[in-house]
Order: C-alpha cells, then sequence, then structure tokens
C-alpha cells in the first residue's frame, strides 16, 4: 500500500502547507488537506467536503482498481478516468499535479494502465491530426508576427500617456480607433487601424490568448497567407459590423478577427473533404463552438463588449472558410489548388466590404454640430451667469436709491433683454440629429430662455406701473428658473462623461 500527501484545490480552499500530490480538478468536490491510498485492491480519496454555513465534512471516496482508466501523464501531471460502479454512481476523473516529475512516475507505475477502446480510438485520432500537421506545407509565422505587432503598438501607446490599465476611449482616436463619426466621414482606415488597438492590459492579454490558441492552429490549416487574409478580411468586416450597429461607436480591437479565425476553424472542421479523422473533428467543433457561443453570450450580457463586430468577424470567417480559403492539410492536394481561391477571395472582398461600407451612416455632421452645440452652450452657460449676476446688480442699485424704477426697467429693455435673444438665436442655429441626448438639454435651455425674458419683461412692466404683485410674481419665477438651469448644467456635464 502506497499512501501520499495531497491537497484538493476548490474556490473556497487554499493550500496551508506544502502536500506531495495536488489535486488540481477532481468530479468528486472533495476540498483540502487529505490523501490518496493505493494498493492492490484499490484506491481511496481523502478529503473534505465543503458544508454551506456550517464545518467541512470528512469524506472518503473508495473504487477498485479496475474502474481506474485512460490514464496520462505529462511530465510532473497525470490525469485519469473513473468508471462508474459499486458507490461511484457515474463516470469521473482526476487531475493531479506532483513536486517533481520523479513522483508522478512513482505514482503511475501504481496506477492501473488499463484504456477504454473510445480512449484508444481517440488518442489514434489526436495523434493522426497532430501527423498531419506536422507534416502541413505551411509553419506558424504570422500569428506571432501579429501578437508582436499588437503588443508594441499598445506599449508605444502607453509610453505616450494613453494610458496601460483602462485609458479613456478619447486617447484612442488619435491612434485610429474605429470612431464612427471619423470613419463614416472619410478616414476609412480606421476600420483596420483599429484592429491593432486595445482599450487596456486585460483588454490585450485576453485577445492575444486568444488569437495566439487559435491563430498557431488555424495559421497550419489554412497557410500563412491565406490565414492573414482570413484574419484581415475579418477584423475589416467586424470594424463595419460595429459601425452598422452603432454608427456613434467608438471602438478598437483584434476581437472581429479572433472570431473570424474561429470562424475559419469551424468551417474547416465542417467540410469533410480536409481529412481531420471523424471523432477529433466533432470533439473540435464542440470546443469550439462552445467557445463562441459562451463568448457571444458573455458580450450580450456586458456592457462595454462590442458583439456587432464579434458577429461581424464570425460570419466573414466563416464565409471565407466555407467559400474561399479552406484546404485539405495533405501538401499534394493544396498545391494543385494553387491560388485561385485565394484571388476569387480578394475579388469578392473588394467588392463586398465596400458595399457594405456603403451601408455606414455618416454620422460625422452629426458629431460636428453635436461639437459646435457643446461650444455655443458652455458660451450660453456664461452669458446667463453674466446677466443673473447683472440682475443682481440692478436689484441692489433699485434698494439703495442709485437707479429709479423707471431706469432699472429701461436697462432691462435695453441690455438683459436683447442679450437673451442673442443667446437664444445662437443656441437654435444648432441641427442636432433627432436621437441626440444632446436635443433634449437644446429644447430644455431654450425654454429655459423664453421663460426668463417673459419673467424679465414682466418685472420691468411692474416696475414702471409700481405693481408689486407683477414684481413677486416675476421674482418668483426668476428665482426658480435659476434653480432649474443648475440642473440642466448638471445634466450636460453627466452627458459629457458618456
Amino acid at each position: 500500500m502506497e499512501s501520499f500527501e495531497v491537497f484538493f484545490f476548490n474556490s473556497s480552499h487554499r493550500r496551508t502547507s506544502t502536500p506531495v500530490v495536488e489535486v488540481l480538478n477532481s468530479s468528486f468536490g472533495l476540498a483540502g488537506a487529505g490523501e490518496i491510498i493505493i494498493d492492490s485492491e484499490g484506491i481511496t480519496l481523502r478529503g473534505q467536503i465543503h458544508r454551506p454555513f456550517w464545518f467541512p465534512k470528512r469524506c472518503e471516496i473508495s473504487f477498485d482498481a479496475a474502474q481506474a482508466v485512460n490514464l496520462q501523464r505529462h511530465e510532473d501531471t497525470l490525469r485519469f478516468d473513473i468508471l462508474p460502479g459499486g458507490k461511484i454512481a457515474k463516470a469521473g476523473y482526476v487531475i493531479m499535479q506532483t513536486d517533481d516529475e520523479a513522483t508522478a512516475i512513482q505514482l503511475a507505475q501504481l496506477l492501473p494502465t488499463t484504456q477504454t477502446q473510445e480512449f484508444v480510438k481517440q488518442q489514434q485520432e489526436t495523434s493522426d491530426f497532430a501527423k498531419l500537421l506536422s507534416e502541413a506545407p505551411s509553419k506558424a509565422i504570422a500569428t506571432p508576427a501579429l501578437v508582436t505587432i499588437n503588443v508594441l503598438i499598445f506599449l508605444a501607446m502607453a509610453a505616450s500617456g494613453a494610458g496601460s490599465h483602462a485609458p479613456q476611449g478619447q486617447t484612442l482616436i488619435p491612434w485610429g480607433s474605429n470612431f464612427g463619426p471619423l470613419t463614416s466621414d472619410g478616414q476609412w482606415w480606421r476600420l483596420f487601424t483599429s484592429m491593432f488597438l486595445h482599450f487596456g492590459i486585460i483588454h490585450l492579454a485576453v485577445n492575444m490568448y486568444a488569437l495566439y490558441v487559435g491563430g498557431l492552429l488555424v495559421e497550419q490549416l489554412y497557410g500563412g497567407i491565406h490565414f492573414l487574409f482570413l484574419y484581415l478580411i475579418a477584423g475589416l468586416s467586424g470594424s463595419i459590423a460595429s459601425l452598422l450597429w452603432q454608427p456613434m461607436v467608438n471602438s478598437a480591437g483584434a476581437s472581429g478577427a479572433i472570431f473570424g479565425i474561429y470562424g475559419g476553424l469551424l468551417a474547416f472542421l465542417l467540410n469533410r473533404g480536409n481529412l481531420i479523422p471523424t471523432g477529433f473533428r466533432r470533439r473540435l467543433c464542440i470546443s469550439t463552438g462552445t467557445f463562441v457561443m459562451y463568448s457571444l453570450s458573455n458580450g450580450f450580457t456586458h456592457a462595454g463588449i462590442d458583439n456587432a463586430a464579434h458577429f461581424g468577424g464570425l460570419c466573414s470567417g466563416l464565409a471565407i472558410g466555407f467559400a474561399f480559403t479552406a484546404r485539405p492539410l495533405d501538401a499534394t492536394i493544396r498545391s494543385k489548388l494553387g491560388t485561385r481561391r485565394l484571388l476569387l477571395g480578394l475579388v469578392a472582398a473588394a467588392l463586398i466590404l465596400p458595399l457594405l461600407a456603403l451601408n455606414i451612416k455618416n454620422t460625422g455632421e452629426t458629431f460636428r454640430n453635436e461639437q459646435q452645440f457643446r461650444a455655443d452652450l458652455a458660451w450660453a452657460s456664461e452669458q446667463m451667469t453674466a446677466l443673473d449676476e447683472q440682475s443682481k446688480r440692478l436689484g441692489r442699485m433699485l434698494d439703495s436709491g442709485v437707479l429709479t424704477p423707471e431706469q432699472v426697467a429701461q436697462r432691462i429693455d435695453q441690455e438683459m433683454l436683447p442679450t437673451w435673444q442673442t443667446v437664444y438665436d445662437r443656441l437654435a442655429r444648432s441641427k442636432l440629429d433627432q436621437l441626440s441626448e444632446l436635443g433634449k438639454i437644446q429644447s430644455l435651455v431654450q425654454e429655459d430662455i423664453v421663460n426668463r425674458q417673459d419673467n424679465y419683461h414682466l418685472f420691468a412692466v411692474g416696475l414702471r406701473e409700481g405693481d408689486e404683485g407683477k414684481l413677486r410674481q416675476a421674482t418668483k419665477q426668476i428665482l426658480e428658473h435659476m434653480r432649474l438651469l443648475q440642473e440642466k448644467t448638471s445634466q450636460l456635464k453627466q452627458l459629457k462623461k458618456k
């Protein structure tokens, strides 16, 4: 009998000692410190079962040696499956990591080496596919190059002061982000440059990991030139889809191109003429499809993720894979296909992508109008503040007797009311889009100005007529509209933050 001290990892337990073996994952839910015992009759796992709101419970799981099958070892990591039987109601597995490779070898010698027919078949299919990849006419060069380019551009941005953690969207615009008002107004190159920009180190790390893992495989499947074609066209498609969905968006990232890679992988796997073993094809299709569906659903449930770019890149990758560039791994067959499909793909992309881009709404004028309105509103706010101060000064001069009621009324008519009208006219000339949030602010401020004009006119009439009722009414309404102005200014600041 051999016994090994182990530690079972789960989300609520962390290692407090240094055991010989760590159980990284298993289907039994064991946690904390424990042990694994191996003898001629079977295998026993001892650990703890976590119980919510109560102390952990010691637990022992035993099964016959014959139930342990499909042992795999890679350096210091081991995995084996457990067949159902006895106290084991359903099939399970155990993944372990040892302190050193010698311990892993010792454990592997103690564990049964029985393999199921299905496992043997899977291993053979994996070996056959690995052999096909090793004999592929092209090696993965473009993928590491793309990762390097993305990282270097990010480092350059960070060094220039753009920020590395979570830079503001405005800082990426000078670098070429896909900012709708500029892209649709003639700066179409942003559809391309935005593919190499990222909103912070986490955004970059996630994208580059997905690119490296998927890209190495897909590049070998397609060949370097075909892979680059797939990557770039999918990225451009994602950028176009992003603006078709949200014309005012400011987007960046390689995710559209990366989804195109996985779309191309799915197309390659679904093409039965590509000589991929059936079982391996099915498993890889399931894992790739699961990744794609999870990523898309995550984009729908989390704000700030440009799912339109993901979907556009994915559809483009599928279309390219099915129609143009999916080719068998066999070097002889691949050489016979030549570059005809690639040239056809280039022609199709040159025709289809511009046609799609023509449907993007030009928001350049809308953006310029909004910028002009913001500037006009800032000027109007200064003028309105100055008018309020002038009103207070006139009130003090009236109370102190420096000016007569007639003189105050005259200055209101000749100085203040014309200025209010000038402010109104300047704000009214801004032609904002009907769906613009600033249009609401424009209407509110214009309404406020009209009310103020009426109230100051009423105040001037009250001064001339000596009507205290009109004076009180006008003063009350003027103060109320001053309060409303502060609220509207606060609303404007909130809009600026978005």
